[in-house]
């Protein structure tokens, strides 16, 4: 798939200035588990994937894969994005937010 068939290329419009994704450097990575911190700087969400299958151990695995860091007005547009939900055909469509 190029940049130009991809849904992320598009060009959207939020207050007025024109936003292209290019998602040329953007992995894609499986998490079933997150885990968040902040400070009044910064907000880290960690990402993981659950590595013990059997839960009858004292201990559970969690491999991390990613950790991304947001300053607090990053942070308000995820949360308003994540909180609002717009359901379109099979899968889930967010608000832009601006």
């Amino acid at each position: 798939m190029t940049n130009k068939d991809s849904k992320a290329d598009k060009t959207d419009q939020i207050s007025g200035a024109k936003v292209r994704w290019d998602d040329s450097r953007m992995k894609s990575t499986y998490a079933n588990v997150c885990n968040a911190a902040s400070t009044r700087e910064e907000v880290t969400l960690l990402f993981g994937t659950n590595q013990t299958w059997h839960s009858g151990g004292k201990e559970v695995i969690v491999e991390l894969s990613d950790r991304i860091i947001l300053n607090p007005f990053a942070m308000s547009g995820w949360c308003r994005i994540t909180a609002s939900p717009t359901r379109h055909g099979k899968g889930i469509e967010y608000d832009a937010v601006g």
